[in-house]
């Protein structure tokens, strides 16, 4: 089971296994630049306070990147694969083991927004994260939301 990051600008709560409702947090980037921003790296540290917790019931942290429709699709490629990197080299310096986390670049593939080509869009210069955990933790998940469940509290439906 992985949790993949729809659209979000600000840092919801932390994901649980099973809890696939949860949203991730996203880096956005100036144009032509894989350098982080300070808000960036602060909601950055919180996801990896939170999945340092984590750590040994997760199998992998999937880091994305990804580009606006400006330049050659060449440049698309290593901008992409810049930000991926940038955003997986904070996330091991501040702790997550890099044996989890790996950083791949999307280019402009799967925009948050669709444009024509050569269109600058701030929305698609960006980072996504995915977490895959153990499939003991999601075990263990699902039988504390089953549990929930028979004893009549709620749980998220999404």
């Amino acid at each position: 089971m992985r949790f993949v990051v729809a659209a979000a600008l600000a840092l919801a709560a932390v994901p649980e296994p099973a809890a696939a409702c949860q949203q991730l947090p996203m880096a956005f980037f100036d144009f032509g630049s894989a350098a982080l921003r300070g808000h960036e790296i602060a909601r950055l540290r919180y996801f990896a306070d939170q999945m340092r917790v984590q750590s040994g019931e997760i199998e992998l942290i999937e880091v994305v990147g990804h580009s606006d429709r400006t330049g050659s699709p060449a440049a698309r490629e290593r901008i992409a694969r810049r930000r991926a990197e940038a955003v997986r080299d904070l996330l091991v310096s501040l702790g997550l083991p890099a044996g989890i986390v790996s950083a791949s670049g999307a280019a402009d593939r799967r925009p948050l927004a669709e444009t024509d080509d050569h269109v600058r869009e701030p929305q698609n210069r960006r980072v996504e994260l995915a977490v895959t955990f153990t499939p003991q933790a999601r075990a263990a998940a699902a039988a504390r939301r089953e549990e929930a469940i028979a004893r009549g509290e709620g749980v998220p439906m999404c």
